[in-house]
C-alpha cells in the first residue's frame, strides 16, 4: 500500500517529501494488542518517582506545561543569551521539538496525550532555562536534543498504519519511556546545588546511558524505515523485543565498561594526587651541595642541638641569618622552619614571628611541648630585634660556613683543572682569590667558578682572572657572565640566551624546560608545532650560564619537566637594573605570546583537528598562557616607548577579549587602547571571579581531556616521545579551573562522580 512520507511543519501543514512503499504483509485480522494507556502510565509513574525525590515541586510545574511554554522560554533564552554575546544555535531544538509533536499526534489516536505530552515539554523548558548559565552545559544540552531529533523519523508517515495495525505502534510506547528516561538522567545533572561544579562528571555519568539510547532510537527508525516495515506482525514484534535485549546489553557493557575505567583513573589519580612534594623540593635545594658534609657545622652547633632536642623547653627558638646568597638551602626538620620573612611583604614579617613566638610560649607551660621554631632569612633589621633574644647562628661570619666555602671552591676547581689541563698552581690561584672574595656568600663563589668552569680556552680562563677582570662582587660576577653569553657569544646563542633570561625573569612562576622549547617551537600564526627543526639541543645551562639553575626533577636525569629559575632574586635585579632585561617590554611580549597562541586556529578547532595538533605538541604551552596571560598584560605597563610593540600587545588582547569575553565589550573593534586597558584593569582581582568573566577554560578543559586519552593510545615510539618530551613524562591530572592549575596533581577525572 502505497504511503505518502511526510514531516509535520510547525505552521500545521504537512510537507510532502516523496513516496515510500510500505507494504504490510495481507494478514487475518489480528487479536494482536496496540498501545497499552497502562504501559504509558507506567512509563510516566516511574519518571514521577524519580522526580519526586529530588525535587518535588517540579512535578506540579511539569503538569500544566505546553508547547507554548516551551517556544516562548526559547525565544526568551535566544534574546536574553544574545544580549550578552552568548548567541547560540538553538536551531539544533528543532527536529527534537518536530519529533515531538509528532510523536503526541500518534499516541493521541490510543491514549489521552496531553496528559503525557506536557512531562516531555515541562522537562525541556526547565533544563533549558537552568543550562543556559553555563554555556558549554547548555551547547551539550542542544546537542543532545538534535542526536535525539535526528533518530526519530516523521512518525505522522506511520500514522495510518498504526492504526491499521496497532501492533506495529508499540513503538511509540518505547519512544515515549525513552524520552522520559533521557530526561530523567538530564534532571539528575541540572537539580543538584552544586551542579556546575559536577557538571562534567556528571556528563559523564550521563552519556553511559545517552548512548545506549541513541542506539535504541535509531534501531526503531530502522524498524520502521527498512525492509522490516514489510514483516510480519510477529517478526514486528520479535523484532522489538530483540532490540530492547540488545538495548539493554549495550547499557551492561558500557557500565561495566565505566566501572573498569574509573578503576583504572581511581589507581592513577591515588599515585598522583600526593600532598606537596617535599622530598623533590629537598632534591632541588640538595643540587648545590657538592661536598656531602657541607654544613653540617650547623647541625653540629650548640645552639642547633639545644634547639633540636626534644627534652630540653628552655631553647625553642632558633635564628640562622646571613647576608642574601649566603645559604643555598633551608634546614629542614620536623619542626617549624620559616625561611625567607625577611622578603615579605610590609608588617607581615612581624605579625608572623609574634604569633609564633606566642605559640611556642604557650606550650613552653605545657609538660609535653614539643614546639621548636626555626627563622632563617637576611638580617634586614626588622627580624634582629624580634629574635635578639633567642639563640643564633650567623651563617656569613662563622668560621664552619667559610670552611664550607672553600671547599665548595677547592671542588670547583678540580673540575675546572680537569676539563682546561690547566697547572696546579693556577687551580690554587683560583681557589685562593674566590675563597677569599666570597666574603662569606656562597652565590658568589658558585656564580664564578660556574663561570670559570664554562670557559672553552685556555685564554679565556686567564683572562676571567686578571686583576681588572676577575669580579670583586655579586653584581660583577653577574657582569662576566652576562657579557659573555650576551656579547661575546654567537648571534644565535645570545639571541636564545636572552629570550630565555626574558621569560624566566618575569614568568608568573617557574618554567618547566619543557614550556621553555614550546615558546621556541610555537609559531600562532602558521597554526604550528614544529619540535623536530625548532628545539633547542643545547641545554639551558650552556645558553644562560650560572645565570639560571636547571632542577632536575626525573631521577636526577635531565628531562622535560626539568624546573628552570633565575639563580637568585640578586640576579634578576641585576639583569633589570643593569638594563640586561627590559621587564616592561618583556612582560609585553609575553603576554602578546599568549594571546595570540591561545587566539590561534587550534584552540578553536574540531575534535578531529585537536586530536592533530596535541600529536604535533600545540598545546604544551596552554597551561601557563590560560593562567599568567593576564598576569603578563597588567605588568606592561609604560610602554610608551615602544609603540610598535604596544601597538601589536594591544590587539592581540582586543582578539583575546573578541574569542573569550563574556559578555563582550560594547563596539569592542572601535575602542582605544586605554579603554582595552581599563577593561582589564576593571577584571576582579581574585583569579576565581575573573576567570567567570571569560569562557576559555571550557575549551582547554576539552583540550586537556584529548591530551590525557591520546597519552594511553597505541602511539608509535616517536610519537610517544613527542609527547613525553612536549606535555610531560609523568600525567599529571589537573584541576580544571584556570585559578586553580597551580595544583598540578588536582583532581580532573572521572574516577568519581563530583567533578571539581
Amino acid at each position: 500500500m502505497p504511503l505518502n512520507s511526510t514531516i509535520f511543519n510547525p505552521n500545521g501543514q504537512h510537507q510532502i517529501l516523496g513516496r515510500q512503499e510500505f507494504n504490510v504483509r495481507n494478514q487475518p485480522e489480528t487479536k494482536m494488542a496496540g498501545p497499552s494507556p497502562e504501559r504509558f502510565q507506567r512509563a510516566l509513574t516511574s519518571f514521577k518517582r524519580s522526580l519526586s525525590t529530588r525535587s518535588p515541586d517540579l512535578l506540579n510545574q511539569f503538569s500544566f506545561s505546553s508547547i507554548q511554554d516551551l517556544q516562548t522560554a526559547c525565544h526568551e533564552i535566544q534574546s536574553e543569551m544574545g544580549q550578552n554575546g552568548r548567541l547560540r544555535r538553538m536551531r539544533r531544538l528543532q527536529g527534537f521539538i518536530e519529533a515531538m509533536e509528532q510523536l503526541g499526534q500518534s499516541i493521541e489516536v490510543f491514549v489521552n496525550a496531553n496528559d503525557l505530552v506536557c512531562f516531555i515539554w515541562g522537562p525541556m523548558k526547565f533544563l533549558l532555562g537552568i543550562a543556559k548559565t553555563h554555556v558549554k552545559s547548555f551547547d551539550k544540552l542542544l546537542d543532545a536534543y538534535e542526536e535525539i531529533g535526528r533518530r526519530i523519523p516523521g512518525l505522522m508517515a506511520y500514522r495510518s498504519m498504526f492504526e491499521r495495525h496497532p501492533p506495529l505502534a508499540t513503538v511509540l510506547e518505547d519512544y515515549y519511556s525513552d524520552i522520559l528516561r533521557f530526561h530523567e538522567a538530564a534532571l539528575k545533572v541540572f537539580t543538584r546545588p552544586t551542579w556546575k561544579k559536577l557538571v562534567e562528571a556528571a556528563w559523564k555519568t550521563f552519556d553511559t546511558e545517552f548512548q545506549p539510547l541513541l542506539q535504541s532510537l535509531a534501531n526503531r527508525r530502522d524498524l520502521l524505515e527498512s525492509e522490516k516495515g514489510s514483516a510480519s506482525l510477529y517478526e514486528i514484534s520479535k523484532a522489538r523485543e530483540e532490540m530492547a535485549a540488545r538495548h539493554e546489553a549495550k547499557k551492561q557493557e558500557l557500565r561495566q565498561d565505566e566501572v573498569e575505567k574509573r578503576k583504572w583513573h581511581l589507581l592513577q589519580i591515588k599515585n598522583q594526587l600526593e600532598a606537596a612534594d617535599y622530598q623533590q623540593d629537598q632534591e632541588m635545594a640538595a643540587e648545590a651541595r657538592n661536598e656531602t658534609n657541607s654544613g653540617d657545622w650547623v647541625l653540629q652547633s650548640p645552639a642547633f642541638q639545644y634547639w633540636a632536642d626534644k627534652a630540653d623547653t628552655r631553647h625553642s627558638v632558633l635564628y640562622i641569618h646571613g647576608i642574601p646568597g649566603a645559604a643555598l638551602e633551608t634546614y629542614q626538620q620536623s619542626f617549624i622552619v620559616v625561611d625567607g620573612l625577611d622578603e615579605a611583604a610590609s608588617g607581615e614579617a612581624t605579625k608572623s614571628i609574634t604569633w609564633l613566638l606566642s605559640l611556642v610560649n604557650g606550650r613552653i607551660r605545657e609538660p609535653t611541648a614539643s614546639v621548636r621554631v626555626l627563622f632563617s632569612g637576611q638580617r634586614d633589621g626588622s627580624l634582629d630585634s624580634l629574635l635578639s633574644d633567642q639563640p643564633a647562628i650567623a651563617l656569613d661570619s662563622s668560621s664552619g660556613h667559610s670552611r664550607d666555602i672553600l671547599k665548595y671552591c677547592e671542588h670547583m676547581s678540580a673540575r675546572i683543572r680537569q676539563r682546561l689541563d690547566i697547572a696546579s698552581t693556577m687551580e690554587d690561584e683560583i681557589i685562593s682569590k674566590v675563597s677569599s672574595r666570597a666574603n662569606g656568600m656562597f652565590l658568589y663563589a658558585r656564580v664564578v667558578l660556574d663561570n670559570l668552569l664554562a670557559q672553552v680556552r685556555l685564554c679565556d680562563l686567564n683572562r676571567e682572572l686578571e686583576p681588572d677582570t676577575f669580579p670583586q662582587g655579586i653584581d660583577q660576577a653577574y657582569e662576566r657572565v652576562a657579557i659573555r653569553i650576551l656579547k661575546e657569544a654567537p648571534p644565535s646563542a645570545h639571541q636564545y640566551a636572552s629570550k630565555i633570561l626574558g621569560w624566566v625573569t618575569c614568568a608568573a612562576r617557574p618554567l618547566r624546560w619543557r614550556e621553555i622549547q614550546s615558546i621556541f617551537c610555537i609559531d600562532s600564526e602558521s597554526n604550528t608545532m614544529d619540535y623536530e627543526d625548532k628545539r633547542l639541543r643545547v641545554s639551558c645551562k650552556q645558553l644562560c650560564g650560572s645565570l639560571v639553575d636547571v632542577h632536575q626533577v626525573l631521577y636526577g636525569q635531565p628531562g622535560p619537566d626539568d624546573i628552570v629559575t633565575i639563580v637568585h632574586g640578586s640576579a634578576r635585579e641585576y639583569l633589570i637594573q643593569k638594563h640586561w632585561i627590559n621587564s616592561v617590554l618583556e612582560h609585553a611580549k609575553a603576554a602578546m605570546f599568549c594571546f595570540r597562541y591561545l587566539t590561534s586556529k587550534p584552540f578553536r578547532a574540531s575534535t578531529e583537528s585537536i586530536s592533530l595538533h596535541i600529536k604535533e605538541g600545540y598545546y604544551g604551552f596552554q597551561d601557563y598562557a590560560i593562567q599568567h596571560c593576564l598576569d603578563h598584560f597588567e605588568s606592561c605597563t609604560g610602554l610608551e616607548s615602544h609603540q610598535d610593540i604596544l601597538e601589536q600587545t594591544m590587539e592581540s588582547a582586543r582578539e583575546f577579549l573578541a574569542t573569550y569575553s563574556l559578555p563582550i565589550p560594547e563596539n569592542l573593534a572601535a575602542l582605544s587602547h586605554n579603554d582595552i586597558a581599563d577593561f582589564f584593569r576593571q577584571l576582579p582581582k581574585d583569579k576565581r571571579e575573573r576567570a567567570n568573566r571569560f569562557t576559555i577554560e571550557y575549551r582547554t578543559l576539552d583540550i586537556r581531556t584529548a591530551i590525557e586519552q591520546i597519552r594511553v593510545q597505541d602511539l608509535s615510539p616517536e610519537a610517544k616521545a613527542l609527547i613525553s618530551n612536549v606535555y610531560g613524562k609523568e600525567v599529571r591530572y589537573k584541576c580544571p579551573k584556570i585559578w586553580s592549575m597551580t595544583a598540578l596533581f588536582a583532581a580532573q577525572r572521572e574516577a568519581v562522580s563530583p567533578f571539581n
